[in-house]
């Protein structure tokens, strides 16, 4: 498996539904493993795309950058797919994980992924 971003993976895979963002974000997802991770797709319609464009968390709208980072960790986590995420230390700021960690819970991402998430931030911590 080689280290890439999440749009590089999804780009090159057959990819199932669209997430779409408040500010113009297009992202290629697999509704499979969106349902078996994000409790509020489990019992969704069946469709080709995920609208994200009218959540607010926090007060904002989800970035396009914040819903593929998090997808990065999805994936990951369940190592779907053979994705293997660029892990270094300064992957992702600290606000940035702290979005993905607010994201993650508005959506209901399971425990797994919050996990995921909080030892993210730990290190991200552990290195300033």
């Amino acid at each position: 498996m080689s280290k890439r971003t999440y749009a590089e993976f999804a780009d090159g895979n057959d990819t199932n539904i669209v997430v779409l963002t408040a500010d113009g974000g297009r992202i290629p997802a697999h509704a499979e493993v969106l349902r078996l991770v994000c409790s509020c797709m489990k019992n969704a319609p069946v469709t080709d795309t995920w609208d994200l464009r009218q959540l607010l968390v926090d007060g904002k709208h989800p970035t396009a950058e914040t819903v593929s980072a998090m997808l990065e960790v999805i994936y990951q986590g369940l190592g779907a797919l053979d994705f293997e995420m660029d892990k270094s230390p300064s992957r992702f700021s600290l606000l940035q994980l702290c979005d993905m960690l607010l994201f993650a819970d508005a959506v209901g991402c399971s425990k797994v992924c919050l996990d995921n998430i909080v030892a993210l931030l730990g290190n991200c911590v552990a290195d300033v």
